[in-house]
């Protein structure tokens, strides 16, 4: 099974700071959440075990070469097209539900 990589912006129209900080979803066994970084001329993907902050009245872009939501252990293969859910789990705001869209790499 392989792996899938998932982008998107939050938005954090809170008072408070919040922080992704994994998630779930049917499609793959784990989800986490990654950061893409430089070391030397590599470009290397690493766990985020505290996640990622959202800042109170702020947003945070999940792009290729940035944060990333990484899907490990694919259970099923994914079409161009295809929809599934993913529960986001947030500190603060607890799990939210967002439908990603397969798209090209």
């Amino acid at each position: 099974a392989g792996t899938g990589a998932v982008f998107m912006l939050i938005k954090n129209e809170g008072q408070e700071a919040d922080r992704l900080v994994g998630g779930q979803t049917d499609v793959a066994k784990v989800v986490e959440i990654h950061e893409t970084i430089m070391e030397g001329d590599v470009m290397k993907m690493q766990m985020l075990a505290d996640g990622v902050e959202v800042p109170a009245g702020g947003e945070v872009l999940l792009k290729p070469g940035s944060y990333h939501v990484m899907l490990i252990g694919m259970k099923q293969d994914l079409k161009l097209g295809d929809t599934f859910g993913l529960d986001l789990e947030f500190e603060k705001s607890g799990t939210i539900t967002v439908e990603p869209q397969v798209e090209q790499p």
